[in-house]
């Protein structure tokens, strides 16, 4: 089913704040020795990049401030090379990517047609 941007756009946004909401209060201790905490942050991340990957390439291009390219690469890696995942590149986004990222999403212009 496909949706408009601004549908996929509410889900990615839903995703990263549930992130947040997920983590808070957790150290990256936590992250890496609590295998259901790890699963639930990792699927906000694969969320958030598999959205990203819905977005039309034009709102793409006319937000070039939202890391597209990043969120979909990311998606891409925990998806194909699960067995390789590290912690710590997923911990940083969760701790410091997210956070910009909802401010950044703040700012996306949506030209509905």
């Amino acid at each position: 089913m496909l949706h408009d941007d601004a549908t996929t756009l509410g889900y990615l946004e839903n995703a990263a704040i549930n992130s947040q909401k997920i983590a808070i209060g957790r150290s990256r201790g936590d992250f890496d020795n609590d295998i259901t905490l790890r699963f639930a942050l990792i699927y906000c991340v694969l969320i958030i990049g598999e959205c990203a990957s819905k977005i039309s390439l034009t709102l793409r291009h006319d937000n070039p401030q939202i890391p597209w390219h990043n969120m979909i690469s990311m998606r891409n890696i925990l998806i194909h090379s699960f067995y390789a995942i590290d912690h710590g590149v997923c911990w940083n986004v969760l701790a410091h990517e997210i956070p910009q990222l909802l401010a950044q999403l703040k700012q996306v212009k949506i030209n509905d047609v």
